[in-house]
């Protein structure tokens, strides 16, 4: 067995010495978050990011920033309006359906 030679005292002066630092790094980390924050639009705030995860706007600007073509005249049939859009990302139950109906059409 182990032997703590620490009081209960002590074990506690730590425990509070620890929660005391965690709290100003918390308070660090909020001041550098707000004075972030404060560099967006006020009413739409940053359009990658909500909370602490990538928008959807942020995800397809990842996953789609470019038009792949093998030629750019491969777009000379497409207006200067036309608007690409990338493919919806189904969840993990959604691409089930749709593959048991793909494999039920094609029988």
């Amino acid at each position: 067995a182990v032997v703590s030679t620490q009081s209960t005292g002590e074990l506690q002066a730590h425990a509070c010495s620890d929660y005391c630092a965690i709290r100003k790094l918390d308070k660090q980390r909020k001041m550098v978050v707000d004075e972030i924050d404060s560099k967006y639009n006020p009413c739409f705030g940053s359009m990658f990011r909500k909370g602490g995860r990538l928008s959807s706007f942020a995800n397809q600007m990842d996953r789609y920033a470019d038009v792949y073509s093998s030629s750019v005249t491969n777009l000379l049939n497409y207006s200067l309006k036309h608007q690409f859009w990338s493919p919806p990302k189904l969840l993990p139950h959604e691409s089930t359906v749709a593959q048991d109906h793909e494999d039920v059409t094609s029988q």
